[in-house]
C-alpha cells in the first residue's frame, strides 16, 4: 500500500475519533424541533411558506434538514455524516492541491485547512458544515478545469455557487489563476456559474419581495468602510494574535490521557509517512487566497454581523482566513520533516483538544436536558407562563464563553421542547439583561418582555426552579456568572482597544 493510502486510512480513522461524541448544539436543535414533525412535502419545499429565506439564498439546507428529517434525535448518525463530509472535503480540495504541490503536502494543506482550530463550529456544527462543504465544491471544481474537464468542472461550479452564499470570494479569486495563465475560456466558464447564482438571488429576492438584511447597508459607504477595517483588525488578531494562541493554549489544556496518546501516535505516523518534497511558493496560490481574503472581508462589511473571531459559532467566518494561514503553514514554515511534524503535531493536538471539549460539552448538555425532563417543578409549571433559564448559556473554554447553548430564546424553547415534547415559553436570563419598570430587556437583541411582581427562573446549574421577586431581579441578575465571548473583556471597560471597537461596530456594545 502506497503511503499516501495509509495516510488516508489514518485521516479517515482520526476524523472519526475527533467527531463521534460531539452531537448536537444550538440551532441544531430549532431545526430538529420543527424538521422531526415535517412531512415529505415540507423537506422537498424546505417548508417553503415559512422559511423563504432559506429557500431562496441557502440551497444547502437540503443537505442538512435531510439529516434532522431522517435521523431525528438519534445524535450518533450526525456524527457519522460529519465524519465523511470532512473526510470528503478534505480529499476534494486535496485533488485541487495536487494540481500545484508535491501530493503529501497537498494532503496535509486540506486537511490544516478544513480542521484548522479557528474555524471548529464548521466542523463540529452540523449546519455550520456548510463552510467547508462550499470551497471543497469550488476548489474541485477549479481543479476538473485545470485538467480540460470542462462540462463536469461547470455542473460542479454551479453545486459550489448554489451552496450557499459563502461562495463567490472562493470562485472569484480561484478564477484570478485563470485569467492571470491567460486561459480565458476557462476563466468564463468558470466564473459562469457565481454570474447565475447572483442573477438567481436577484430574481429570487425581487419575487418573494424580501428583505435583503445582508446588504442593507450597500450604500453606506462610510460604514462600510469603518466595518471593512474591523474585519482586517479581528482577523488579525484571530489568525495571528491574542485570540488565535488563547485558542491553542486552551485547546491544549482541554486534552485526556486518552487523546493525548492518540494524537502521539498519530504524530508517529504522519513522521514515518510523510514524504517532504522541497518547491517554491507557488505565488499564483498566494496571491489569490489573499484575494479571496479580502474579498471575504468586503462580504462581511457589508453585513456588518461577523467580525472575524476565534470562539463560538461565529467562528464560521475564519474559514476564508484559514486557507490563506494552512498555505502559508505548508508553503514558508514548513522546510523539512522534522518541522513538517512540530507544526504537525502542535495542530493536531489543539485539534484533539477542541475535540475533547465539545464531546465534554456535549454530555453536559445532555445531562442538563435530561435533568429538564425529570424535574417535577417544571412538569407541573404552566407552560403559557413566562419561563426563564440561567446558566449554560455557552460552554467555558479556559476563561472565554464558547458553544451557545441557552443563548437565545429560540435555542432554549427549542431544547425545552426537545427535552419534554412542551412548548414552553422561555427567554435566556443573564448579565446582558436589565430591568426597566416592568419589564427586562435583552441588550443584544432588543428583546422586551414583561415582569408582573415576581420572575420564574430556571436554573439549570442547580435543577431548580426558583421565584424571584421583582425588587430582587437586578442582584439576581447581577449574580449570574460573566460571559466573556472575547478576551478584550478580561480588559475592563475603559480600554482603548474596546473604544476602537466600539467606533467601528457599535452594536458591540452588549458585548464588550
Amino acid at each position: 500500500m502506497k503511503k499516501i493510502h495509509i495516510s488516508f486510512l489514518m485521516l479517515f480513522l482520526l476524523l472519526a475519533y475527533l467527531y463521534v461524541g460531539t452531537g448536537n448544539h444550538s440551532d441544531d436543535y430549532i431545526h430538529l424541533s420543527t424538521i422531526s414533525q415535517w412531512n415529505v412535502i415540507q423537506l422537498f419545499t424546505l417548508d417553503a411558506f415559512k422559511n423563504q429565506t432559506y429557500y431562496f439564498y441557502f440551497p444547502i439546507l437540503y443537505y442538512d434538514f435531510s439529516q434532522f428529517y431522517v435521523f431525528k434525535y438519534c445524535g450518533l448518525f450526525y456524527d457519522i455524516i460529519k465524519v465523511l463530509t470532512s473526510f470528503m472535503c478534505i480529499l476534494l480540495i486535496y485533488l485541487f492541491a495536487k494540481d500545484y504541490m508535491h501530493r503529501h503536502k497537498a494532503l496535509l494543506f486540506s486537511t490544516l485547512f478544513i480542521l484548522f482550530p479557528t474555524h471548529d463550529a464548521t466542523n463540529f456544527w452540523t449546519i455550520g458544515q456548510y463552510m467547508i462543504i462550499t470551497p471543497a465544491l469550488v476548489m474541485f471544481s477549479h481543479h476538473l478545469f485545470n485538467n480540460n474537464k470542462l462540462k463536469r468542472g461547470f455542473f460542479l461550479g454551479l453545486a459550489g455557487s448554489f451552496s450557499s452564499y459563502a461562495s463567490p470570494p472562493f470562485v472569484l479569486g480561484l478564477s484570478l489563476i485563470f485569467l492571470v495563465q491567460k486561459q480565458y475560456k476557462k476563466f468564463a466558464l468558470f466564473l459562469m456559474p457565481q454570474l447565475i447564482y447572483v442573477i438567481y438571488y436577484v430574481i429570487m429576492r425581487r419575487i418573494l419581495y424580501l428583505k435583503d438584511y445582508r446588504t442593507e447597508d450597500i450604500a453606506n459607504l462610510a460604514k462600510i468602510f469603518k466595518q471593512f477595517v474591523l474585519q482586517v483588525a479581528t482577523f488579525s488578531d484571530a489568525a495571528v494574535g491574542p485570540s488565535f494562541w488563547i485558542k491553542i493554549y486552551y485547546s491544549l489544556m482541554q486534552l485526556s490521557i486518552v487523546t493525548i496518546l492518540v494524537g502521539g501516535a498519530a504524530v508517529y505516523l504522519f513522521f514515518r509517512n510523510y514524504e517532504f518534497k522541497k518547491e517554491p511558493i507557488k505565488t499564483n496560490l498566494l496571491y489569490c487566497f489573499i484575494v479571496i481574503l479580502f474579498l471575504a472581508f468586503g462580504l462581511y462589511a457589508l453585513t456588518g454581523l461577523y467580525p472575524q473571531m476565534a470562539f463560538n459559532l461565529g467562528n464560521r467566518v475564519m474559514v476564508y482566513g484559514s486557507l490563506l494561514m494552512s498555505f502559508v503553514v505548508v508553503s514558508a514554515l514548513i522546510r523539512g520533516r522534522k518541522t513538517a511534524t512540530i507544526v504537525f503535531a502542535l495542530f493536531i493536538f489543539s485539534v484533539l483538544g477542541i475535540s475533547d471539549h465539545w464531546k465534554r460539552w456535549n454530555m453536559q448538555q445532555m445531562q442538563i436536558i435530561e435533568n429538564i425532563r425529570e424535574n417535577s417543578d417544571l412538569k407541573h409549571f404552566e407552560k403559557d407562563m413566562q419561563l426563564f433559564v440561567s446558566h449554560n448559556q455557552y460552554s467555558q473554554f479556559g476563561k472565554l464563553g464558547h458553544i451557545e447553548f441557552f443563548s437565545d430564546g429560540s435555542t432554549s424553547r427549542a431544547i425545552f421542547k426537545y427535552a419534554t415534547g412542551r412548548n414552553y415559553n422561555v427567554e435566556p436570563i443573564n448579565k446582558r439583561y436589565e430591568l426597566s419598570k416592568d419589564k427586562v430587556i435583552d441588550k443584544k437583541f432588543g428583546t422586551k418582555i414583561n415582569v408582573d411582581d415576581y420572575m420564574n427562573v430556571y436554573d439549570s446549574k442547580d435543577d431548580k426552579l426558583l421565584t424571584i421577586p421583582r425588587a430582587e431581579i437586578p442582584s439576581y441578575i447581577n449574580s449570574l456568572p460573566d460571559d466573556y465571548r472575547h478576551w478584550i473583556q478580561l480588559l475592563g471597560k475603559d480600554n482603548l482597544i474596546r473604544r476602537l471597537a466600539l467606533y467601528l461596530m457599535p452594536r458591540l456594545d452588549y458585548a464588550l
